[in-house]
């Protein structure tokens, strides 16, 4: 049968028994594996469903062109179901059986092409087949050899699911750079984004970036060279933008310059050729500026400031800096707190509209992310040619635009979706998901009614409010019997059932769920009733849900906890409660203790200048951010920092500090550096000119592991620990 799908190969495509097994629409089935037009074709069949008799399928067999499709063995009325899964069998297993799901595996992800949703049983009379007025029997027609493909019955239904479409757009590389690995910057412009009132909607932008880039959604970007990204960084520049960075052509320049003035003042300056790869991506609340773009976002590139940096080192970054400009609306940043949670049901609440909003702003800031991360200097990475104009029709996300699936949603998110060379297709997240939540198990039977109720999410739909409720179907038994979130049954009598629920999202992409449940007439009298001490209901047979542990809100430990409900204690007592720490103190309850050693660093001698950082995840090493500074006066200089009390006010015990002395000129550098606990010195170092050459950079640099507990003071061992630097890029501030 599939061999005569599209255009027919010279070889018929072997078709294999699986092991896998599932139920679909309540019957059992099997899966059949085979490919079409190289991509894995996974088939469903039962044997729970009559088949034609044999005269029947015979004829069928050769309405379906059977000449170019194998048939090993005449199984007859056999089953299909098969042990083993490397015989390959033929159109005589398949003939006259109803095929119940197809799915094909497009850039790794098993896509549902055909599925079925209800089988019932129902009687049909003879009367039914009697011929209809005007007709009259005649003589049997002759069985035809061989019929063409398309005239055979049945196959005209499969088509639509299984052939391949030609593929109408197609991106080739033009040999430019690309993001390989994106780190994005997200820059907000404008003083609608620094409103307290719009920090959730905020917070939400920068998710939604992450997500645009993450395992989930960018999976299928591998087959253009790159991986899943991050966000790497969130900034807020509170100013009003000028109206010309949402002018046409214009905005271009103005854009540019601001994402030069957030390189110098945000960081990064530099695109390295060893990665990772950093882009831009600006943020306008387009009712704030007031232009009138005829665009919703745009990227391109800036020139990076590769001069600054001495040659050979110029050679190893790339001269321009990539970013995407995006808006947003008012609407969009008015999103309440939580709402994308509760999307589906937007409409009970009113935030519909802010939602929808707020999604076009996403849908626009992923599509401009997903065509700078593969096309970073435009036209010059993978792109459509052929797709006129291609700076609006020729990129990724553009030749989805036009399209109807255009848009995917990623958990909370929606997303553009970008073309897939590998798939013929644009590809997204395409998975639904549903998922029954009560009834379960045994409950009390009721004459009157049961609840169901299901949570859902239609991936590729968007779906909210009333759209999703119509999309949700449910079985019971194998019979269907409503719509939406949750349902209502009367009459259901007492003992085993199965509940299927089901969505459909608008691309016909389908998700289920199934539960077994049992209705039980004779349950415990104080069946769903409150017990224990844990918040548990008493079940159909009179047990708890949520036992109480026997010593519950007993005292435990040694810091005043009680045990819980879980059997824990609430209050953890530390290993070395009571042990001598710091200069003449305790381990307190809380891990801290009772008297820290001071800690106080000491400078003399210095030519120039002395620093101390806090060392750690965002550590900025600009002299601004240090802890101590010995910076002022004549030269040499010298100075003492407390930095014990800088430790305790900040809640610290331990720290990793990094010191640092000299200034980065070309002269001798040179400084004493001493580390004291309680009066009493714990690590010192004398340091001068150390560089084998011209010194043109820090004299000296070390890390030190400072623990205010143990009055320890020691040089920590963490990689990229120099004890001198030879240039300013060495050790910048």
């Amino acid at each position: 049968m599939l061999a005569n799908l599209g255009s027919t190969p010279s070889t018929p495509t072997p078709i294999h028994a699986s092991r896998l097994h599932q139920k679909i629409a309540g019957l059992q089935t099997r899966a059949y594996d085979t490919t079409v037009n190289g991509d894995p074709v996974r088939l469903w069949y039962t044997d729970q469903l009559p088949k034609p008799p044999r005269d029947a399928r015979e004829q069928l067999l050769a309405l379906s062109a059977t000449s170019s499709t194998p048939q090993q063995g005449r199984r007859d009325d056999h089953d299909c179901d098969h042990d083993d899964e490397y015989q390959a069998l033929g159109a005589a297993d398949f003939v006259g059986r109803v095929l119940l799901r197809s799915e094909t595996k497009k850039s790794g992800v098993w896509k549902v092409t055909l599925d079925t949703t209800t089988a019932a049983r129902s009687t049909i009379l003879p009367s039914e087949f009697e011929l209809p007025p005007g007709f009259s029997s005649g003589p049997d027609a002759a069985t035809p050899a061989a019929a063409t493909p398309a005239k055979a019955p049945g196959l005209a239904l499969l088509q639509p699911a299984l052939a391949e479409a030609q593929p109408s757009a197609f991106a080739i590389y033009l040999g430019g750079p690309q993001l390989r690995r994106p780190e994005v910057h997200a820059i907000y412009w404008g003083a609608s984004f620094a409103d307290p009132a719009h920090a959730p909607a905020v917070a939400e932008l920068d998710n939604a970036i992450a997500t645009a880039v993450g395992d989930t959604n960018f999976a299928a970007m591998g087959q253009y060279g790159t991986a899943p990204g991050r966000l790497a960084s969130s900034h807020i520049v509170g100013l009003k933008p000028p109206e010309a960075v949402l002018t046409d052509f214009i905005s271009l320049f103005a854009t540019a310059a601001f994402v030069e003035a957030s390189m110098i003042d945000f960081g990064p300056l530099f695109w390295w050729k060893a990665g990772p790869d950093p882009m831009f991506l600006v943020v306008v609340n387009s009712d704030e500026v007031g232009g009138n773009p005829s665009w919703g976002g745009y990227h391109l590139d800036t020139p990076s400031p590769t001069f600054l940096l001495p040659f050979p080192i110029n050679l190893f970054t790339n001269d321009f800096m990539p970013f995407a400009l995006a808006t947003t609306t008012r609407a969009a940043l008015e999103l309440p707190s939580g709402a994308l949670a509760g999307r589906d049901h937007c409409a009970t609440n009113g935030t519909c509209n802010s939602i929808a909003a707020f999604d076009s702003a996403t849908q626009i800031a992923s599509h401009e992310i997903y065509e700078a991360v593969v096309d970073p200097y435009p036209f010059s990475g993978w792109t459509d040619p052929l797709h006129e104009p291609i700076w609006t029709k020729g990129e990724l996300a553009d030749l989805c635009e036009d399209r109807p699936f255009n848009q995917t949603r990623v958990g909370d998110y929606s997303l553009a979706t970008f073309w897939s060379n590998e798939a013929h297709d644009c590809v997204g997240n395409y998975r639904s998901s549903v998922r029954l939540l009560a009834p379960m198990g045994t409950v009390p039977w009721s004459s009157s009614l049961t609840f169901v109720q299901a949570q859902a999410e239609a991936s590729a739909a968007i779906y909210r409010g009333a759209e999703l409720e119509r999309n949700i179907s449910w079985q019971v038994d194998g019979i269907w019997r409503g719509s939406g979130s949750s349902l209502k049954i009367y009459g259901l009598a007492a003992g085993p059932h199965h509940v299927t629920v089901t969505v459909t999202d608008a691309n016909g992409f389908v998700a289920t769920d199934e539960s077994d449940i049992v209705l039980q007439r004779d349950c415990a009298a104080s069946f769903g009733t409150s017990c224990g001490s844990c918040g548990g209901v008493v079940q159909c047979d009179g047990s708890c849900t949520i036992p109480t542990p026997a010593d519950y809100g007993t005292a435990c430990g040694s810091c005043g906890g009680t045990v819980q409900c879980d059997s824990s204690c609430n209050v953890q007592t530390p290993a070395d409660l009571g042990q001598s720490c710091g200069c003449g103190g305790a381990v307190q309850c809380d891990g801290s203790c009772s008297s820290s050693c001071g800690l106080v660093a000491g400078f003399s001698d210095v030519d120039d200048e002395a620093y101390v950082w806090l060392y750690g995840p965002g550590f900025d090493s600009n002299p601004a951010s240090s802890i101590c500074q010995i910076n002022q006066g004549g030269t040499p200089r010298s100075g003492q920092c407390d930095l014990g009390a800088w430790m305790q006010a900040s809640g610290l015990q331990t720290a990793q500090l990094i010191v640092k002395i000299g200034n980065g000129g070309c002269f001798e550098s040179h400084g004493n550096m001493s580390f004291s606990m309680n009066g009493n010195e714990v690590w010192s170092a004398r340091k001068g000119n150390t560089g084998p050459f011209t010194h043109c950079g820090w004299t000296y640099r070390v890390v030190l592991d400072v623990d205010l507990r143990a009055g320890t003071v020691t040089p920590s061992a963490i990689a990229n620990n120099p004890n001198s630097c030879i240039t300013v890029f060495d050790c910048p501030f």
